[in-house]
This record gives C-alpha cells, structure tokens and sequence, in this order.
C-alpha cells in the first residue's frame, strides 16, 4: 500500500465506517494531487479567478455563493448544491443555486441513503450518468429542489486536516465529457483516429480534476470562514456578557434600566430582530411587558397558547419554524406586525425556582448561517434569566398579589385597558425603549 501523508490518515479515519472503501478519500486526495499540470490554459485562468474571488470574503454565505456560481458558470450545469450536517440539530443544510443564480437555502431532515448520505458519510466521489436507472440514486433523498436531477456528480468538501465536512453536488450538467459516453458518442469516436480519441479522453479528465480543483479550493475556503465566524461569534458573545453583568450590577441602575439592558444585550448578541421581557401578572392572569423594542406596551393573557405554557410550566419554549409548527398560532403575527419565522420563550425564575417571575421573548433569528435559534442562544438567554431573576424578585415589579401602584410600570398597567390584550398600545412614559450603543 502507497504510503500517505498524515492529511491522508486522517481522512481515512475519518470513513472507517467503511473499511470495504477505505481508499476511497485517499484516491479522491490523489486525484486533486495530480495538480495543475494536467489543466488546460482557460482551466488554469478560471481557478486563479476563483481563488482570488473567495480569498476576499470571510463570512460563509459569501464563500458558499461564490463556489456555487463558480461552479454553475465554469461547468454549465443546470443545478449545483453544497450540503453539511448541522452540527446541532443533525439536520441536513443545503445551499443551492439554479439557473437564476440566486443562492437559496433550506434544512431538511439528514439523508438515511442514496448518494448524498454515502459521500458525506465515506469521503466519495460519485458520479450518476443517469438517475433513472441508477440504483445506487434515491430521488426521495437526492432530490433535494423542484429540478428533475438527470445525472448527478458528488465531490466530497475537506477542511484544513483533509476531514470531509459537507458534499458539492453538480447536476444535469450539459458537456457529456463527465458522463459515461452513450452508444452514439461511442459510433462518433470510432471515426477518430488514435490521437483525436485521445485528445478527447484527456479532455474529459481536464474537467473532473478541473471540479476537484474548485472543490478543494471552495471547500477549506468555506470550512475556514465558519470556523472564523464561529470564533468571532464567541469573542463577541464574551464581550457582551461582561458588559451586561457590568450593566446589571451597576447600583445606578434600576430593575426596569437593567432589563432595558439585558433586552439590549441578549438581541445583539443572540441576532434576534425583537427581544422582549414579559412581566408575570396572576392576579389578573396576563403578562404584560417592562422592556420592548420600540417602547410600547405589550399584553398578553396568561392562557395565550406556549406563552401560558412557558409561565406554567417554567420550561424553555421553541418553535423553529413557525410555518411547519402546529404549536404556533399566526395571531402572534398581528401582536406584533411582524412576520414571525421563528421564536423562542425562556423563563425567568425566582431565585428558588419555583416561580416564574418573567418571561424573555426572542423573534427571528437574523443570522444567515443558522435558520432558528440554537442551544447556544438558549444557553445564554438562561444565564441572562438566572442573572436578572434574583433581582427583579426584589423589585415592586414581582410584589405578589398587585400590580406596582406608583412605579413606571405600573402607571402604565393603569393606562392600558383589560380590552387591550394581545394588542400593543403607545405609552407616554413608562417604558424604557431600548436603544441601540453608539
């Protein structure tokens, strides 16, 4: 057996789940090591302009466009996708472009079988002259668009250690030099003579490794923005932690000031487009807020569906995708005139748990690399609450039994009619809006 490089040994391993194709990764490394020299010219000049194009952007989506309009133009095909597991979820992610050139996006559940599921799971290239006969093709997991897939190549994406990470997906392509030739391309090349059938079969090689190039480049190009984006994200999360624990400790603060903090905080650094705190109110079964986006007031009956469900049962609520989710009731659209894609409730409890006081509400989730709110976002929400909860246990906003009767709040609960639940009404003063730093 040739010997690898330590890049090698760790793709290997990375499909040894498969010990039939072990060598598999180690001939798809061989195949992108054949280098530059086998390309033509043009070949070279699109792979430098591609290079230099993705070297220039560091956030993913940029990276991922960028690979698949490279890939869609320099191939002509008709579709080009680029799939990854999400790390949280286990769900299948895919980024895809057709024809109009527009990157879309969506999450599915995780392949079982087909081609997809083995070259994410063992490192192969896999290459689909014709999915109707195919058997190795299962449209009910390889068809991932409204596009009827024809033929189909697969090449595995590897990060900086050689560790297969997502899958490029080029489909219907239309230059017939990457499929298997059918019997009249055949009858058309026994007319050749030997250097033209040669010519040929070289030109058909000069595109695969051409793919392969563009994939290796495309793939550590991406796989390095996520992982610079995801330290980034880490910094900015530690930052903004420490000035929200300096925001609520500080003693010129009141309860109401430090929840217009935490509101503030918590929405940038989770990237929610609305951050809301819902104060508890059993004597008259509702919740009402101390600290929204635009300084309205905001209330909600106790009874209101997961919100209820939050307060009752003191449990984090999510709904990922409100379209799909039963649970979701589309009022909440008009509460708050916005169109709600995703959202999240976390209680904030009294200091020995066994009431819940509050409740933080976060609204869509703005970043594009992830389509709903994580457990790393309700993570931090939970340390937010279990921060402030002790604190507003203290403060005339949770004094049992009644409603704070001189404070901001609770000049505002006097102004807003028991009529007006589940709408949002204009305060002069009470709420506190929240405001971005300069």
């Amino acid at each position: 057996m040739e010997d690898q490089s330590s890049g090698e040994g760790n793709l290997k391993a990375s499909t040894r789940d498969c010990p039939s194709d072990e060598n598999a990764t180690g001939r798809l490394i061989n195949e992108v090591n054949k280098g530059l020299a086998v390309l033509s010219k043009d070949q070279l000049l699109k792979l430098v302009r591609f290079s230099n194009s993705i070297m220039c952007q560091s956030l993913p989506v940029k990276c991922i466009f960028t690979t698949l309009k490279a890939l869609r133009l320099n191939l002509n095909a008709e579709l080009v996708e680029i799939c990854h597991s999400d790390r949280e979820s286990g769900d299948l992610i895919i980024n895809y472009m057709a024809k109009d050139g527009v990157l879309h996006r969506k999450e599915i559940p995780a392949c079982e079988s087909g081609v997809f599921a083995a070259a994410l799971r063992f490192g192969h290239v896999i290459k689909v002259t014709d999915a109707g006969t195919d058997q190795r093709y299962d449209r009910t997991q390889d068809q991932h668009t409204d596009v009827e897939i024809k033929n189909l190549i697969l090449c595995p994406l590897l990060d900086s250690k050689n560790l297969v990470w997502g899958v490029a997906a080029v489909a219907n392509l239309s230059q017939s030099g990457l499929n298997t030739p059918t019997e009249s391309e055949i009858d058309q090349t026994n007319g050749l003579d030997v250097n033209q059938r040669a010519l040929l079969e070289a030109s058909n090689e000069n595109t695969m490794t051409f793919l392969l190039q563009m994939c290796e480049i495309g793939g550590q190009c991406i796989s390095n923005a996520i992982v610079w984006r995801e330290l980034d994200a880490t910094r900015e999360k530690a930052d903004g932690l420490l000035n929200l624990m300096h925001s609520l400790f500080s003693d010129r603060l009141g309860i109401q000031s430090c929840v217009v903090a935490l509101t503030t905080h918590a929405k940038k650094l989770i990237q929610a487009e609305r951050c809301t705190v819902l104060l508890v109110d059993r004597v008259h079964d509702q919740l009402w807020s101390i600290s929204s986006d635009d300084g309205s007031q905001i209330i909600v009956p106790l009874s209101n569906g997961l919100l209820g469900e939050c307060v009752e049962q003191g449990k984090v609520i999510v709904i990922e995708n409100a379209y799909e989710d039963e649970r979701f009731d589309p009022k909440l659209n008009f509460r708050f005139g916005v169109e709600i894609r995703n959202v999240a409730w976390v209680p904030i409890k009294s200091e020995d748990n066994h009431r819940v006081l509050a409740v933080i509400e976060v609204i869509n989730k703005q970043a594009e690399e992830l389509l709903h709110f994580g457990e790393d976002d309700l993570r931090l929400l939970e340390m937010f609450s279990a921060i402030v909860g002790p604190q507003l246990e203290k403060s005339d906003f949770a004094a049992a039994g009644s409603k704070p009767p001189e404070t901001e709040a609770g000049l505002a609960f006097k102004n807003v009619p028991p009529s007006a639940s589940l709408s949002r009404q204009r305060i002069p003063e009470p709420c506190i809006p929240e405001t971005e730093e300069e």
